[in-house]
């Protein structure tokens, strides 16, 4: 094997494309699939099979490119089997293979010469290419001899530093290395799985509304959200959930033709409330994205809850699963539901005796141009607009709340559930109070991923009275019950919650919250669950009139004077629950759990490397066996005496004795003088008198002669 060679090959065409700039080259990537692919060479010399080593290595990349099925993983795949072709192109034969290598690296030296580089490493592949192609020209055992060159030229070129050696670049191999086994086993993961499921521990979205067991965080990337402008918290949202059972809810409703009906609520809304333009602008901006599938597979379709605009093919949801690389582009409203002026548009709904309008479309386009400088008929044609405003008429109140009593099923609730909903709201004055009651109530519960209530006859009930603790999951199951009692509709939802500056989704922003309707104004987001922002927390704090923000203080006041008593009781449970435990007991018990995962994980790693490595070698022994069986009895003799000779070779040590018997003067009785014992040799003896009988006077054998000589 022409080792030198090929390192050499794949180091001075790297170079030389990356100068170029035209291919997207990395050294770290494309070394590793190099040493692959050598990996596969050593496989194929292994078992003797020198004319499978390219066909075998373009199937190996082929399955590689099928599972990444990313533009920059398949270039750095491609390029070291280039390398590798080219070489064994360039260097073999007795004719231009001798002169192939040396006129491939003297081109590369004129190249450099001519463009000039400062880079050392270029320097010694381009030194090491010259020498080595000398070398092979003149056969002075070049695949052997050029190591210690090599090695030589690397010591000389290296610079000398006066400090002592940190190993950072160890750091980096280290950090590259885990950061590839976690892509592997992300697209392995990926690819071995169905839609995206929470029937696993780990954390992710699902696009179902039961729930699970405890829960451990992932990091892998689920999607990518590129916003134009705005990087505030978004909810992505992905699915939304109607009946409440003791296992979770059902009856899933995902996007469809009227997703921005919503739009068609507020706009009025904002109107009723006499909102002007630039009280709009303090609490109300457009924005787009593009969102594209990473390590995602699921029917739903992702997008804001303020959705205002979508591609028309998605508009419907998705006939099938997509997966990675599936991108689509939208545009929403990013709302900030802790503004006073958003406030300010409840009260005025909400006003005893107050009674709505409904505004015709040329009045609502005309504010939706003012306000926010858009046409809405890009968003809401006037026949969809007629069509809401038939829905919302006075007189259609009935078949409205027929609509929506499905999100007012509370058969899950009980007494107590009951009790403590009237206790939490009492004092209220409109919906939307007694939802930011139940939200701020429910904060105070302690956020715990391994909390596990499935089995539980009630697991909302637990959750409230018995446990005190628990995930997003039982988080928004809890309040969309209590909300319910209440004469609230609402609906648990599950999505993102996307809370970084960058692009990246993942897995562990997975997240499951409420949706709740508000009289005049539509559905609004709350968020239950103790560790996620809240409208409070995520506003925008843009300065307001002096009025305005008198009335928020006062609201504010309001539901935190009112949350008090519930918030001193919680904490006293929650201080009585963990009291008998000492803060040693606790710290150990994290780092136990911390190692626990790191071993679990590193197992994991490992069997999936020794298992794909044990399916390839079963794969490989089981095709190897169904073409010997389908083999003539002759091919079949053939082979049986290449696999004798094969295991005679390992046990001769002394490389000289091993080519002797290999040598072209050499007879198959040669390797009798090897034979373990007498009972072997005997075997043999007759094994190769029948093959010599077959192969040079044209004996015929049968089936049943060649199961006699095994």
């Amino acid at each position: 094997m022409k080792l030198p060679g090929f390192i050499i090959t794949f180091f001075l065409g790297f170079f030389l494309l990356d100068e170029t700039g035209a291919f997207e080259l990395s050294l770290f990537f494309a070394l590793c699939y190099f040493v692959f692919f050598l990996g596969v060479i050593v496989f194929m010399l292994f078992f003797n099979k020198t004319g499978w080593i390219i066909p075998g290595s373009s199937a190996a990349a082929l399955l590689l490119i099928v599972i990444f099925r990313d533009a920059v993983i398949t270039v750095n795949i491609l390029y070291p089997l280039i390398a590798i072709v080219f070489f064994l192109l360039i260097s073999s034969g007795s004719g231009f293979g001798r002169f192939g290598f040396l006129i491939f690296t003297g081109a590369n030296l004129i190249f450099w010469i001519i463009y000039g580089t400062d880079n050392k490493l270029i320097v010694v592949a381009v030194i090491a290419g010259v020498i080595y192609g000398v070398m092979r020209l003149l056969k002075k055992n070049a695949d052997y001899s050029s190591v210690i060159i090599l090695a030589l030229l690397l010591i000389f070129f290296l610079p000398v530093s006066s400090e002592p050696i940190k190993w950072t670049f160890v750091k980096r191999i280290a950090n590259g290395i885990a950061s590839s086994v976690e892509r592997i086993v992300n697209d392995l993961t990926y690819w071995m799985g169905g839609e995206n499921s929470n029937a696993s521990s780990y954390t992710g979205y699902s696009g179902i509304g039961t729930i699970s067991g405890n829960i451990e965080k992932s990091s892998r990337e689920e999607m990518t959200f590129k916003r134009a402008d705005s990087k505030r918290p978004v909810y992505l949202r992905g699915s939304a959930f109607k009946t409440l059972t003791k296992e979770g809810f059902t009856d899933k409703e995902g996007i469809n033709g009227n997703y921005n009906e919503w739009l068609f609520t507020f706009i009025n809304a904002l109107m009723n409330a006499e909102i002007t333009s630039q009280e709009a602008a303090c609490f109300t901006k457009t924005a787009s994205a593009e969102v594209k599938f990473r390590y995602l597979r699921t029917k739903d379709v992702l997008y804001p809850e303020t959705l205002i605009w979508i591609d028309d093919e998605l508009k419907d949801g998705l006939n099938k699963k997509k997966g990675k690389g599936f991108k689509y582009h939208i545009k929403y409203m990013t709302v900030d539901y802790a503004s006073p002026y958003f406030l300010k548009v409840v009260t005025a709904l909400n006003e005893e005796g107050f009674t709505p309008k409904i505004y015709s479309y040329e009045e609502a386009s005309e504010y939706t141009v003012n306000v926010y400088h858009i046409k809405l008929s890009d968003y809401i044609s006037e026949e969809q607009y007629s069509k809401y405003k038939e829905k919302y008429k006075k007189e259609n109140e009935a078949a409205l709340a027929k609509e929506m009593s499905i999100y007012l099923d509370d058969t899950m609730a009980t007494d107590k559930i009951r009790s403590l909903t009237r206790e939490v709201t009492s004092g209220c004055e409109n919906d939307f109070e007694k939802a930011k009651m139940i939200e701020i109530f429910l904060r105070n519960y302690k956020y715990d991923t391994y909390t596990d209530l499935t089995g539980s006859d009630n697991y909302i009930e637990d959750f409230l009275f018995e446990v005190k603790k628990g995930y997003c999951v039982h988080y928004a199951s809890a309040m969309v019950l209590m909300l319910r009692t209440e004469g609230i509709p609402a609906r648990y939802v599950s999505g993102y919650y996307f809370t970084d500056d960058g692009d990246t989704v993942m897995s562990s922003d997975a997240h499951a919250w409420v949706e709740a309707y508000i009289r005049g104004v539509g559905w609004v987001t709350f968020e239950p669950t103790a560790i996620c922002g809240n409208a409070e927390n995520t506003a925008w704090n843009i300065t307001v009139r002096e009025e305005d923000v008198k009335d928020s203080a006062q609201w504010e006041a309001y539901y935190q004077e009112k949350m008090k008593q519930y918030e001193e009781e919680a904490r006293s449970d929650f201080e009585e629950e963990i009291s008998d435990k000492s803060d040693v007991d606790i710290v150990k018990a994290d780092e136990k759990n911390e190692t626990v995962k790191v071993i679990q994980k590193l197992l994991l790693y490992v069997g999936l490397i020794l298992g794909s490595a044990a399916v390839l070698l079963a794969g490989f022994l089981i095709i190897r066996w169904i073409l010997y069986k389908r083999l003539p009895a002759d091919r079949k003799l053939q082979e049986m005496v290449k696999h004798e000779c094969k295991v005679i070779e390992k046990r001769i040590t002394e490389s000289d004795k091993k080519n002797k018997v290999r040598g072209n003067n050499a007879s198959l009785f040669d390797y009798l003088e090897y034979a373990k014992d007498e009972e072997e040799r005997n075997k043999l003896k007759k094994l190769f008198e029948r093959y010599y009988l077959v192969r040079f006077r044209g004996d015929s054998i049968s089936e049943n002669e060649i199961k006699e000589l095994m």
